[in-house]
């Protein structure tokens, strides 16, 4: 797989599990939780997948993985 692949499907699979956990926190513990787990993968992944820029970085993983936690959560939350 190539780098944008492995970075889409981990952000979406990161944004499904904070949408889940949302449902069961509060708003201010689940964007508190959130942010470090975005973080914490941010870093993790720049590690693993070299030669894009931040901007690139950021772009596409912080579209992909807001997006999808809000969708989840809304989704959820609707049932």
């Amino acid at each position: 797989m190539n780098s944008e692949r492995i970075l889409t499907v981990t952000y979406f699979a990161l944004g499904v599990a904070m949408g889940i956990l949302s449902i069961y926190l509060g708003a201010g513990t689940s964007v508190g939780i959130g942010a470090v787990a975005y973080a914490a993968s941010f870093f993790i992944s720049k590690r693993f997948i070299r030669g894009k820029k931040f901007s690139w970085y950021i772009l596409n993983t912080l579209l992909t993985y807001v997006l999808v936690w809000l969708v989840t959560w809304i989704f959820l939350f609707n049932l």
